[in-house]
């Protein structure tokens, strides 16, 4: 039966975080499309849920209120993620900071989760191995992974032109460019898994808009200032206490850039709502697969 609660991101993120002590936040990427898709591709009632990768938790903390009768826990490679997860969190998922092994009893699980986490993991067969591991017999599996190798995807084109080619690895850790549609689904039929579903997102325009308003501005800004001092403008934590910049120039320019940048949000809100079915360009691919 399909999970028919109202989806409503931002309101039910606000009520799952307004506890949070005042002066903290957990930066994000947008998580919405992925939240959704899990909501509508994700046909579960009852049961053990995993998320691989939860973070501080923005997206996990949201799975209670749409899989009431769940069990929700998550996981993630950084122990400072997972203690903020539980500081910030409602008590109403189990976390647990995992290595290379997750480490959950065989059989487990009826669903993991994963999301944009697939390209940064360097033994792929082997995670995949521990999911299959851990899931029950029939159990499902969700994904959304980064596909640059897909062609006519900007990653893809920079590739072509040899220009660039290295700035998600740089500045968002993605060790897979070689990921496309074709592959990552072969991928999953070859480590015992049966692809049931599949959406798209983050076409041409996205794409673009993300090297424009984030990755290129920290190329001119090292470009500018240099590599080292630059740091300090990249928020690479999981929670951090806001500070006064009010004389800091860069600082500043920073600020406002971020607020204009929010703009786009409505174009992204567009793409990932009326073009899931549309695979031409689209740099991120939504799975769901069954354990065989």
């Amino acid at each position: 039966m399909k999970n028919t609660k109202k989806f409503n991101y931002d309101e039910v993120f606000m009520g799952v975080f307004q506890n949070r002590p005042e002066g903290f936040y957990v930066e994000t990427y947008n998580d919405k499309p992925e939240l959704r898709r899990i909501v509508e591709m994700v046909k579960v009632q009852k049961g053990r849920m995993l998320d691989i990768g939860s973070g501080g938790g923005l997206l996990t903390e949201c799975l209670p209120f749409y899989f009431p009768d769940v069990q929700i826990f998550g996981c993630d490679v950084s122990s400072t993620a997972i203690k903020y997860a539980k500081k910030f969190g409602t008590g109403k998922v189990s976390y647990k900071t995992n290595s290379k092994k997750l480490h959950y009893p065989s059989a487990y699980f009826d669903v993991c989760l994963c999301s944009d986490v697939l390209e940064h993991i360097p033994d792929v067969p082997y995670f995949l191995h521990e999911v299959r591991r851990i899931l029950k017999k029939n159990g499902l599996f969700f994904l959304s992974i980064p596909c640059e190798g897909q062609p006519f995807t900007i990653h893809w084109l920079l590739g072509k032109m040899g220009i660039w080619k290295d700035l998600t690895f740089k500045h968002v850790g993605h060790i897979h460019p070689e990921f496309t549609h074709e592959n990552i689904i072969q991928l999953f039929q070859k480590h015992g898994f049966t692809v049931l579903s599949r959406k798209f997102n983050e076409r041409l325009l996205i794409q673009f808009l993300r090297y424009v308003t984030f990755m290129i501005p920290k190329e001119i800004l090292e470009m500018v200032i240099g590599k080292q001092k630059a740091e300090k403008y990249y928020d690479r934590n999981v929670v951090t206490k806001k500070e006064q910049h009010t004389n800091d120039f860069f600082m500043i320019i920073r600020t406002v850039w971020l607020k204009i940048c929010k703009v786009t949000k409505v174009v992204y809100d567009i793409d990932a709502e009326y073009f899931t079915d549309i695979g031409f360009t689209a740099g991120k691919i939504f799975l769901l697969v069954r354990k065989n």
